[in-house]
């Protein structure tokens, strides 16, 4: 049984951070800190909801079949209660050889940073010829931007879990392999900007006119996804005699991401893109389709040895336009770490992190979309980062 209680805050910042002075025809007067305004006072926000849990989980044992039933019961202040539940079952065909299987249902509130973040930033616009400070940014959906707009509040995302598969074991290998499925109603995501771009309509400008608001995005339900993949974990420990002990590691990962339905509408007016293709791509294929992992350990006394190779598949930055989306591209990068040891209870480790200094593909130079790469030269959705080749010494520690 479990009691909680979050809080969520944002404090007004330092006056000249966000203060304005008069514009005039004295555009070069500042609006607050460029780049990233601080908190105004119309920004300030305190929150906080209790949360009460309970949970329970059974397993049997009856001959070879293992079964396990788990469930779990939730009351939100600001979501009312919830009820969750889990049936898996293990068969042990052989003493080396099973089956496995699991069928689950999930729970996720909104946090309360997706339920009341909020920042704007002020833009000048022409507004009948004058030169007029606006607002743009992120909103609570509840709040009056957000309702103007359709926003609603938050609901929780609900999953539904399918896996199975087998275990292997002989002697010092052990071999799993699970296959799985996880379908996702009432994903939550930030919609795109609604006032700009495509977005730019009559009807969403007339809404947002009474704000002084040209732009504005909040977190809204409504997406659904099933998720796909493969989990394969291979290990084999072999000891010798003479030359220590020998720890070998195959594991991957494959899966698949589709979005099965995406909200066109926020319910009180139709947008052109509540979720443009950029942010569909982001969620799809914003992450490796495929990673494998192999590994050798070796331990012998206080000395010991480890080399890691990771495969990385391709994942699609996307950008504004079609033509500068950028890949990643596929790419394996070798760790290496050698351990000795200095004293009764402790070694030193001396490793480095990519070894060979592999980078993702360059983005071209080009490409438009740079400029909203944060100036970096690779792909900052890379997912083993782009800061080259790491050497490091570490000191262990037992007692």
């Amino acid at each position: 049984i479990e009691y909680r209680n979050e809080g969520y805050r944002i404090g007004e910042g330092q006056k000249e951070s966000w203060a304005r002075g008069p514009l005039g025809s004295n555009t070069g007067l500042g609006s607050g800190a460029q780049g990233f305004q601080g908190f105004s006072p119309a920004n300030a926000i305190k929150q906080h909801r209790d949360n009460v849990s309970g949970y329970i989980d059974l397993e049997a044992q009856l001959g070879r079949l293992l079964v396990g039933v788990a469930a779990r019961g939730e009351s939100y202040s600001d979501f009312g209660e919830t009820a969750t539940g889990k049936f898996s079952a293990r068969y042990d065909v052989t003493d080396g050889f099973a089956l496995r299987g699991t069928v689950s249902s999930g729970f996720r509130a909104p946090s309360l940073q997706q339920s009341y973040y909020t920042l704007t930033q002020p833009q000048v616009a022409n507004i009948g010829g004058v030169a007029t400070i606006v607002d743009t940014g992120t909103f609570p959906s509840t709040s009056p931007v957000g309702v103007a707009l359709g926003g609603k509040p938050l609901k929780p995302e609900r999953s539904f879990n399918l896996s199975g598969g087998f275990v292997v074991r002989s002697g010092g290998f052990d071999l799993t392999v699970d296959a799985y499925q996880i379908k996702v109603r009432d994903q939550l995501a930030l919609a795109d900007n609604l006032g700009s771009g495509v977005n730019a309509t009559s009807a969403i400008t007339a809404l947002l006119a009474p704000f002084n608001v040209t732009a504005a995005r909040f977190f809204v339900n409504g997406i659904k996804s099933t998720t796909k993949g493969i989990d394969v974990v291979a290990r084999y420990r072999l000891p010798t005699a003479s030359a220590g002990v020998f720890d070998l590691t195959v594991a991957g990962n494959f899966n698949e991401i589709k979005l099965t339905q995406v909200p066109t509408s926020t319910g009180t007016i139709a947008v052109p893109a509540l979720f443009g293709r950029q942010r569909i791509t982001a969620l799809e294929a914003g992450t490796p389709g495929e990673k494998i992992v192999g590994q050798v350990d070796w331990s012998l006394g206080g000395f010991g040895a480890l080399i890691r190779a990771s495969y990385y598949g391709s994942v699609t930055q996307p950008a504004g336009s079609l033509v500068d989306y950028v890949q990643t591209g596929k790419h394996t990068i070798i760790d290496a770490e050698a351990r000795i040891p200095l004293l009764a209870n402790a070694n030193l480790a001396l490793g480095v992190n990519n070894l060979f200094d592999v980078y993702p593909d360059r983005v071209p130079d080009t490409n438009v979309g740079n400029y909203n790469n944060g100036g970096t030269a690779f792909p900052y959705y890379s997912p083993f980062g782009f800061n080259g080749r790491l050497l490091y010494a570490r000191v262990n520690l037992n007692w």
